[in-house]
């Protein structure tokens, strides 16, 4: 990487000579800061120790996630604060404390797409979850 001052502007580019026929200027032009690599970091998208917990609606056949960094097992309860408030505005107004009650956590994974056992009509599982 490359960063450069050109007419009081500071430019950052991985390939100096394309920028600088883009902007129409020579080598001359410019003033170079300082050229160094960029260090990538790996990112991590999910973590293999935490448990996603399924929230299911048997009404409506939707789920929702909630995620437990300590697999403690968790209540209905948490979802409370996601019920619309007009005043602040914040929230989602198809959640009410009807519809979170509503709502039954599932003991593990579910398989995708999801496919609701006959006899429980819930999902079936994929990975089943060792509670806390």
């Amino acid at each position: 990487m490359i960063d450069f001052i050109y007419n009081g502007k500071t430019y950052s580019t991985e390939k100096l000579d394309k920028k600088l026929k883009r902007l129409k200027i020579k080598k001359e032009d410019i003033q170079i800061i300082r050229e160094y690599n960029p260090i990538k970091q790996n990112i991590q998208d999910e973590y293999p120790d935490w448990y996603y917990c399924y929230f299911f609606n048997p009404i409506t056949k939707y789920s929702h996630i909630v995620v437990s960094k300590d697999h403690i097992k968790p209540k209905n309860d948490i979802l409370y604060n996601l019920i619309y408030n007009p005043e602040t505005k914040t929230g989602c107004k198809e959640y009410t404390k009807e519809y979170i009650d509503d709502l039954i956590l599932l003991d593990g994974k579910p398989i995708y797409p999801i496919v609701i056992d006959e006899n429980t009509k819930l999902p079936k599982l994929e990975k089943i979850y060792d509670w806390k």
